[in-house]
């Protein structure tokens, strides 16, 4: 029996990140200090040596293809809906437009490239004001040159266990102009039998949005105590924080309505940020 081909990556990488920092007040008492950092990044496969499929190369990790960067998004195309049912079309493995696609297909040249999964640029923007012994720091993080598959939101069935997106506000509906799939009834579901096109949606380039974003990371107030106070109470230094992280996202894509763009980061397995707050004393002896 012949093995089935392991698939082998060459590929080439290339980077350049940046650190630029300046006082920009610095007197008795305020003090005002101001960093910037940014990185970039791009890979190219050179030669691969595998059989990636229309599922692995569209699926919200990305896959491998030739020519394109390690981790680069791939859509099928979509070419709207069929007027009588409202269900979408594509361009198949076959360069046919119908209402299915076999995923796991290896004909991938009819797939539309959206781009890399991975930010090609990143950076985070840092300011520390202080005016005697109070200290303010503002951190600002951000990205951009990726692409997000946005959450399966499109079934070819549907249940009253399911959670609707507000995406089905607009619909299709009987003869109507909208763009957005519609809720196949029974009748229209048993005469696609063996079709799967509201899955395949999911997959298809609409269900795409821009990766950029711009977060306020970090807001930090602290507070070092006068040295008189804390000589009193037997102590070197003292000082007391208040630190909230996540705080606000400033930019996003409306079209993820919530969904994180910084989850793929870590290849989807990170977990969803979460805004907390912390108040702390510090103690020096």
């Amino acid at each position: 029996m012949e093995k089935p081909l392991k698939q082998q990556t060459n590929l080439t990488a290339k980077g350049l990140e940046v650190t630029v920092g300046a006082s920009i007040v610095k007197n008795d008492d305020w003090r005002y200090h101001t960093s910037l950092n940014f990185g970039y990044n791009q890979s190219d496969i050179k030669d691969l040596r595998g059989n990636p499929t229309i599922n692995t190369l569209s699926s919200p990790n990305g896959g491998p293809l030739q020519g394109f960067p390690q981790r680069g998004l791939f859509s099928v195309k979509y070419v709207g809906l069929n007027p009588v049912n409202g269900a979408p079309l594509f361009v198949n493995q076959d360069g046919i437009v119908g209402n299915n696609v076999y995923m796991n297909s290896p004909f991938v040249n009819n797939l539309i490239y959206d781009g890399p999964i991975d930010p090609t640029l990143s950076g985070g923007f840092n300011h520390i004001l202080s005016y005697k012994n109070l200290q303010l720091n503002l951190l600002i993080t951000g990205s951009m040159g990726n692409k997000i598959r946005m959450n399966p939101a499109f079934f070819d069935t549907y249940t009253d266990l399911n959670a609707l997106s507000w995406d089905f506000v607009n619909r299709w509906v009987l003869n109507s102009d909208n763009e957005v799939p519609s809720i196949l009834g029974k009748r229209e579901a048993q005469l696609l039998s063996g079709q799967y096109p509201n899955s395949a949606y999911n997959f298809s380039d609409p269900r795409v949005a821009d990766g950029g974003f711009i977060r306020l990371k970090q807001v930090r107030l602290s507070y070092n105590l006068p040295k008189k106070w804390v000589s009193g109470i037997k102590f070197q230094s003292a000082s007391v924080s208040l630190v909230g992280n996540n705080i606000w996202l400033i930019y996003a894509d409306d079209r993820l309505n919530g969904q994180n763009p910084e989850f793929f980061a870590s290849g989807g397995v990170a977990l969803p940020l979460s805004r907390d707050y912390t108040f702390s004393l510090k103690l020096g002896f």
